[in-house]
């Protein structure tokens, strides 16, 4: 009798090598993939997460396994994109990688090439409704999708329900939903006091302080909490407007502010490295967003057991399960409305509502699911291949 080896056996007798592409060590994906990585390394399976632009000074320092492609912007533009690929191909042929992962589109576009030129599968992360608004990225879906072996992980079931509606070759049999998760012991642990982290952030100590973290792009709607702080500063003198975050909204907030002569209160503090640090020096985190995929720095605020107030969009109503006080998205008087309940709310209950919050992210949006949904998918696909 003759016996024939398993391939899904002899694919074991060395680590599962993953590569994971990131854009660069700025993007706001970067603490998924670091939380990934972390998540998935272990006895059997060995995580290289590579970056198209950034340098090493700019990673996170728990990211260990890492390179940095330091690509000039014109590969990762139009027909110079194949520059990043043949790059991609090198490295990969290098380290005989078995399973693909991608996150946002400039990676996952360059990872289907070199995925399909290896015959290795492909993970797509999606983390945004609108990442696939334009005709041409549709267009590059619908043309790999059935090329090669791939799946797409949305991170959100609003994320899932909009790759969907497309029809442009993400479905329901290759397209799932992996929400992102955090630490919720580990986010407690890094965070400053509130007195530290006021006194790094230069607020005042005996101030009431509405906080969020964030781009500043016109999606995450800081013109409307601004908006909605103004309609109320005069009768909570006591309360200040604190938002960390950079981006090209910077200048038209500052004027938005200065005209309602508020210089002293609503405090642009810019890009913080490990914003959720300071979450503490919160009294309430505001999130009045018009979109979102799915809001990690809403999670971590979560985490940190602040009382939350955010628009409801589906990517925040399916976070927060009616344990936050929700305003209709563009709708600044509401907003103002549910900040001034906020403050009128007794501290204690406040706190309540903050670790009824925690609870909901140790049992929704916990590491242990978080890592079994991923590893069962590696499996399937890594799996797949072998068998072919």
């Amino acid at each position: 009798m003759t016996l024939h080896a398993d391939p899904t056996q002899t694919c074991r007798m060395r680590k599962l090598k993953i590569l994971q592409l990131q854009s660069g060590t700025s993007d706001s994906t970067t603490v998924v993939g670091r939380q990934l990585g972390l998540c998935l390394a272990d006895d059997h399976t060995e995580v290289l997460t590579a970056f198209l632009s950034g340098t090493a000074e700019t990673t996170p320092d728990s990211q260990e396994q890492s390179i940095h492609l330091d690509l000039p912007t014109f590969a990762l533009k139009g027909v110079g994109r194949w520059w990043a690929i043949m790059k991609l191909l090198q490295l990969c042929r290098t380290h005989d990688f078995d399973v693909l992962i991608a996150h946002r589109f400039k990676p996952l576009h360059i990872l289907l090439t070199v995925g399909r030129i290896l015959e290795r599968p492909v993970i797509g992360v999606v983390h945004g409704v609108g990442d696939f608004d334009r005709p041409y990225r549709q267009s590059m879906i619908r043309n790999s999708v059935g090329r090669g072996d791939c799946a797409f992980v949305a991170v959100s079931d609003a994320v899932r329900t909009y790759l969907l509606s497309l029809d442009c070759g993400f479905t329901r049999d290759n397209t799932c939903t992996i929400s992102n998760a955090v630490a919720a012991d580990e986010i407690e642990a890094c965070l400053l006091t509130r007195d530290q982290a006021r006194q790094e952030l230069g607020l005042a100590a005996d101030t009431f302080v509405v906080g969020t973290i964030g781009r500043l792009v016109p999606v995450k709607a800081h013109r409307d909490l601004v908006d909605a702080f103004s309609c109320i500063s005069g009768r909570y003198p006591q309360a200040d407007l604190a938002i960390i975050g950079e981006g090209r909204e910077h200048a038209a907030l500052v004027e938005q502010i200065k005209a309602l002569g508020l210089d002293e209160r609503i405090h642009l503090l810019g890009e913080r490295q490990d914003a959720a640090r300071y979450l503490r020096a919160f009294d309430v985190f505001a999130l009045p967003s018009h979109s979102e995929g799915f809001p990690l720095a809403l999670l971590e605020a979560m985490a940190a057991g602040l009382p939350v107030v955010a628009s409801s969009i589906p990517a925040i109503t399916g976070m927060v399960d009616q344990l936050a006080m929700l305003h209709p998205a563009g709708d600044s008087a509401e907003l103002a409305h549910c900040l001034e309940r906020m403050i009128d709310t007794p501290k204690e209950e406040r706190i309540a509502q903050g670790q009824a919050l925690r609870r909901h992210v140790g049992t929704n949006h916990g590491i242990r699911a978080f890592t079994a949904q991923y590893q069962e998918l590696i499996e399937q696909m890594s799996n797949k291949t072998a068998m072919e």
